[in-house]
C-alpha cells in the first residue's frame, strides 16, 4: 500500500499517526467482545492487572527513532501537503513489526457497530518513546484564533499544583505554562488524564513524560487529578461538572486559545477523554488517547465531530481492543469519514488515517502488536497530530 499525506487536516490538531490493525482485526467481530469483570482486565490501584485478564507487553521496547516528514507547515483545510512520506521506521513495542498492515474484507475498513465491550484497567505499564515524524499538514474549521478573557489582562500564568472546587469536592490539578508565555498571546490547551491507579504527578513525568516535553514550547498542559480512587471510572458526570469548573477557572487566569483545547489520555483517562468530548460538544477541537475509547456501559452517543488519534495493543484485554475501535467508528462517522474505504497508512506506523472526512477533521487509528502499556510511538504520535507546528 502506498503510503501518502492525509488532505484535509485540523489546524490545531494535525494528523499524525493510525494503524488499522494486526491479528485482532479479524477476531473481533461487529459489536461483539462484551467482557465481563469476571473474564477481562478490571481496573485496580497500583497498576496491577486482574487475574484472567490479557497480559500486557513488559515494560516494551523503545523505537530506535522514528519516522520523518518532508512536508513543511499546513496547508489550507482540504488542500493536500507538499512533503513525501517520510522513511525510516518508527519503533513499536514488543519487537512488533513496523510496516503495518491493514485488515479487512474486501478491501474496506473493519468497523465495530455501536455495541459494547469496553472495561477500565490499571494504566501501570510504562513503555519507551522514540523521537517522533516531522509536521504533517494540517489546518482547521478557523485559521483564526479564540483568545481567552485572561488574554486581555496579561496575567503572570499559575504554574504547579492548583486546587478549586468542582461540583462542590475539593479537586486539584497541575499546570505548566510553555516556554514564552506572556499572558497576551493565546496558546493551545492540551489536558493530560491519567490512568486508573495513578495520579496527575507520576504521569506527568512517567507515561505522558516524552509528551509533556515534547510539548513544552507548544501548549499549556493540565493534569487533573481523579477524586478518590485515582480512576476516572468513579462517577464521570461528576468529572465533567470538574471539569466545567476548571475550565471557567482557565478562563479567568490563563490567556489561552479556544479554538485549540485538546484531551489526551492512557486507559481509564482514555475512556474519559472521549466522554469529556462528547458530552461538551464544541469545547474540544482534538482527542488523543491510548488504550481506552467507548465504555461497555455508556456509547458515545456524541452530536458534534472532534479530530481523533487512538491507539491500541492487540494483546491488550479485547475490550479495550473493541472499545478504542468504537471511539474510531463514533468520530469518523461524525466527521464525515468513509467507513468502508481502506484507510490510508501514515506515520509514525502502524498508523493509518480513515479517508473523505470533513475538510478539518481527522480521525487516526494505530494498533501494534504490545498490550496495554503506552506504545513507544505514542509520544511522537499525539504531538505530531496535535501540534504540526508551533503556534
Amino acid at each position: 500500500m502506498k503510503r501518502t499525506q492525509p488532505s484535509s487536516c485540523l489546524r490545531g490538531p494535525s494528523l499524525s499517526a493510525i494503524a488499522l490493525g494486526m491479528p485482532l482485526l479479524g477476531l473481533l467481530a461487529s459489536g461483539g467482545c462484551t467482557p465481563d469483570g469476571s473474564g477481562g482486565a478490571s481496573e485496580a490501584t497500583g497498576g496491577m492487572r486482574a487475574t484472567g485478564g490479557q497480559g500486557g507487553s513488559s515494560g516494551g521496547s523503545s523505537g530506535s527513532g522514528g519516522a520523518s516528514q518532508t512536508g513543511g507547515a499546513g496547508t489550507p483545510s482540504g488542500g493536500t501537503g507538499g512533503g513525501g512520506a517520510g522513511t525510516g521506521g518508527a519503533g513499536s513495542p514488543s519487537g512488533g513489526a513496523g510496516g503495518g498492515t491493514v485488515a479487512g474484507t474486501g478491501g474496506a475498513m473493519e468497523s465495530t457497530g455501536g455495541g459494547g465491550g469496553s472495561v477500565d484497567v490499571a494504566s501501570g505499564e510504562t513503555n519507551g518513546e522514540t523521537a517522533g515524524p516531522g509536521p504533517t499538514p494540517g489546518t482547521g474549521p478557523s485559521d483564526a484564533p479564540q483568545p481567552s478573557g485572561a488574554c486581555a489582562q496579561g496575567m503572570t500564568g499559575p504554574t504547579g499544583n492548583q486546587m478549586i472546587m468542582g461540583n462542590g469536592k475539593n479537586r486539584s490539578f497541575i499546570i505548566r505554562m510553555p516556554t514564552g508565555y506572556d499572558g497576551k498571546k493565546p496558546w493551545p490547551v492540551l489536558f493530560a488524564f491519567h490512568g486508573a491507579g495513578g495520579g496527575a504527578s507520576g504521569f506527568e513525568t512517567g507515561q505522558f513524560g516524552g509528551v509533556s516535553r515534547m510539548a513544552t514550547d507548544k501548549a499549556i498542559r493540565i493534569y487533573p487529578q481523579a477524586f478518590g480512587g485515582n480512576t476516572w471510572s468513579r462517577d464521570e458526570n461528576d468529572d465533567v461538572l470538574y471539569m466545567d469548573a476548571l475550565v471557567k477557572w482557565l478562563d479567568e487566569k490563563v490567556c489561552y486559545d479556544k479554538a485549540r483545547v485538546f484531551s489526551a489520555g492512557h486507559s481509564s483517562g482514555a475512556y474519559f477523554s472521549h466522554r469529556w468530548a462528547c458530552d461538551r460538544p464544541g469545547l474540544l477541537r482534538a482527542v488523543a488517547t491510548s488504550s481506552g475509547g467507548q465504555r461497555r456501559e455508556r456509547a458515545l452517543d456524541c452530536k458534534s465531530p472532534v479530530s481523533a488519534w487512538t491507539s491500541t495493543g492487540a494483546a491488550d484485554n479485547p475490550g479495550h481492543v473493541m472499545g478504542t475501535k468504537q471511539a474510531r467508528d463514533a468520530w469518523g462517522k461524525l466527521a464525515g469519514c468513509n467507513m468502508t474505504a481502506m484507510p490510508t497508512m501514515v506515520a509514525p506506523a502502524p498508523c493509518v488515517a480513515l479517508t473523505g472526512c470533513r475538510p478539518g477533521y481527522a480521525v487516526h487509528y494505530c494498533q501494534h502488536g504490545g498490550g496495554h502499556a503506552f506504545p513507544a510511538y505514542g509520544s511522537a504520535g499525539i504531538v505530531n497530530f496535535l501540534f504540526p507546528d508551533k503556534p
